[in-house]
């Protein structure tokens, strides 16, 4: 499978057999491109029994080229620039395909709320910003508290949020969040919410990954209603399925109560199944495509946990961890270390790559429309009053 643009090779799948798994050939940019083939070839012994499955691949028009296109934050690329003030405490933080950022502030009566699991929270500030610009507005949710949801982009560009905050429990495990089953998405033009199924299980701090069919996989999170690791769910357009096959319980690191260590560690590996990268030293995978699938070790990385850190996935073969906390070693100081994670092989491999200017723990990574990673919130100290402060990189 090949695919073309004027005539440069922009994938290549290598030859394929009916055995193989799918392959996901991640997102290609065709930008200016007049003329795209997408080409099937006989693997070079006659096309006698080929047979060939594109997998409904989704054009995206040029109308919808994104306009803000972070020119106000770049500089130089290929290196960590000075914090920039931002005006929300930003927990979460989503590209929408206009280019803008949304991103979600906690938020209590007397001001800015601390995002860790068990601080004083009252409602969620949702912020779309111009990253050209500096410009923001509110797109608040009227009627669910997005704090602690996990998002993710639609096919179609159309963002996925899923589950959410409703409230405190009481007794032996006072403190800590009750979850909740919605999900919604977001009318980019108006910054309006328009319900969506809702899942089979209230989650808190859940983790939502876009899988190469277009499907979303909600996965992680907690519910002081359900102590334990909550079943993955995946998400097909209309309802969701859970994965009763998987379960996280017999490799996932739990900790911090009943809350599991998933966010935001889990991307798409070049296969077409889910990488885990993992808050400590193991990383593997498990297929989400099917009801049945099961975790697979993979590799050690680094010796080290990176609690509290962030992972971002810059091309469907590296995966960048950025700061985080050695939870084994110093159980508050953050790291500014970063760590390339290369994947498509037997076995990932790993490499530290340029430091942060910060060190960061309960931060958030987006990768902007130019490719440079903006980085926002969290603090030197896991949950230590925490300021605004985003920084960025190329």
């Amino acid at each position: 499978f090949q695919v073309f643009g004027d005539g440069a090779v922009l994938f290549d799948s290598g030859l394929r057999r009916d055995t193989d798994p799918a392959l996901y050939s991640g997102r290609l940019a065709v930008d200016g491109v007049r003329e795209l083939l997408l080409v099937a070839l006989d693997g070079d012994d006659g096309f006698e029994s080929d047979h060939a499955d594109w997998g409904a691949p989704i054009l995206i028009s040029s109308g919808r080229r994104p306009t803000r296109n972070g020119r106000a934050l770049r500089s130089v690329r290929g290196r960590w620039e000075p914090v920039q003030s931002w005006p929300v405490q930003p927990i979460h933080a989503t590209l929408l395909p206009d280019g803008s950022l949304l991103s979600h502030a906690s938020g209590t009566a007397q001001g800015a709320g601390d995002p860790s699991p068990g601080a004083a929270h009252d409602f969620t500030r949702v912020d779309v910003s111009d990253t050209s610009t500096f410009t923001h507005v509110t797109a608040n949710h009227p009627s669910e508290d997005l704090y602690g949801a996990g998002h993710a982009r639609l096919s179609d560009g159309t963002l996925l949020e899923v589950g959410g905050f409703a409230g405190r429990s009481g007794g032996s495990a006072a403190g800590q969040p009750f979850g909740k089953a919605q999900s919604s998405r977001l009318a980019a033009t108006t910054n309006e919410w328009i319900p969506a199924a809702s899942m089979g299980a209230a989650r808190w701090g859940a983790t939502a990954l876009t899988l190469g069919d277009g499907s979303v996989l909600a996965v992680g999170g907690s519910d002081a209603a359900m102590p334990g690791t909550l079943r993955p769910e995946v998400f097909v357009g209309h309802a969701w399925r859970t994965l009763v096959g998987v379960d996280p319980g017999s490799w996932l690191v739990v900790g911090d109560a009943l809350l599991d260590r998933t966010y935001p560690w889990a991307h798409v590996a070049p296969d077409g199944r889910v990488f885990w990268a993992g808050w400590d030293e193991r990383m593997g995978t498990f297929d989400a495509r099917t009801g049945a699938g099961s975790w697979k070790f993979q590799a050690l990385r680094e010796p080290i946990q990176r609690a509290w850190g962030t992972s971002t996935q810059l091309r469907p073969d590296y995966v960048l961890l950025a700061g985080g906390v050695n939870h084994r070693g110093n159980p508050g100081a953050a790291t500014r270390t970063s760590l390339r994670c290369t994947l498509g092989g037997t076995n990932p491999t790993t490499q530290l790559v340029g430091s942060m200017w910060l060190r960061r723990a309960d931060h958030n990574a987006t990768i902007l429309s130019d490719g440079t990673v903006l980085v926002t919130g969290g603090s030197a100290l896991h949950a230590d009053g925490i300021s605004a402060s985003p920084w960025r990189g190329g």
